[in-house]
């Protein structure tokens, strides 16, 4: 329930010493759009979620303002984030990391978010949410198509975010459903198959 409303203020150094001043509080924060230089941060009661060993979590956004703030948010719920601007970095980054998510935008210098995706599903299935302005339908099926796990438009809510996020690295945690005939297993889910322990 909202306890308290602060006053707008700028994307910069304020945002940072509000954030961390509400470490023990939670937000329900809707980000504003691209030709907004202001962030309304509504504070709610309640206390940190993140217990045990953090999740690994990487960005990738080219806006440093959003970039700054989704990494911040991640912190206080106690993520590990690695925060990357570009698409071929990017990447490399998620091939060469052992990530639990991946959240990505899609308009990136060097490499387009889409075709990240598309290579990446060639070598993983981590869990990636795509955050991006592109609204129309046909980005929206593209993306799922393409392998993403979800898909959210900007300007967006940073506590419907961090449901998303609770929600896919825990489905990824699960124990996998097997499939197994003699030396050939089968992850139905993950679509990934094994012959005596090797990747088919």
């Amino acid at each position: 329930r909202l306890s308290t409303l602060s006053k707008a203020v700028p994307l910069c150094s304020a945002v940072d010493s509000v954030i961390r001043s509400c470490r023990y509080a939670r937000r329900s924060t809707a980000y504003p759009a691209r030709d907004t230089a202001t962030l309304c941060v509504y504070i709610n009661n309640g206390e940190n979620m993140g217990t045990g060993t953090k999740k690994k979590i990487l960005i990738v956004e080219d806006e440093t303002q959003i970039s700054r703030f989704l990494q911040l948010e991640l912190e206080h719920e106690n993520y590990d984030c690695t925060v990357v601007a570009d698409g071929r970095e990017a990447l490399a980054v998620a091939l060469d990391g052992d990530f639990d998510l991946i959240v990505l935008d899609v308009m990136l210098p060097s490499l387009n978010g889409i075709e990240v995706l598309r290579r990446l599903r060639q070598e993983r299935q981590t869990p990636v949410i795509i955050l991006t302005a592109r609204d129309q339908v046909v980005d929206k099926v593209t993306g799922l198509d393409i392998g993403a796990d979800d898909y959210m438009t900007k300007p967006f809510a940073i506590e419907e975010l961090l449901a998303r996020i609770r929600l896919h690295t825990k489905r990824a945690a699960a124990p996998a459903a097997f499939l197994a005939v003699g030396k050939l297993a089968i992850n139905p889910e993950a679509r990934v198959a094994t012959y005596d322990g090797h990747p088919v």
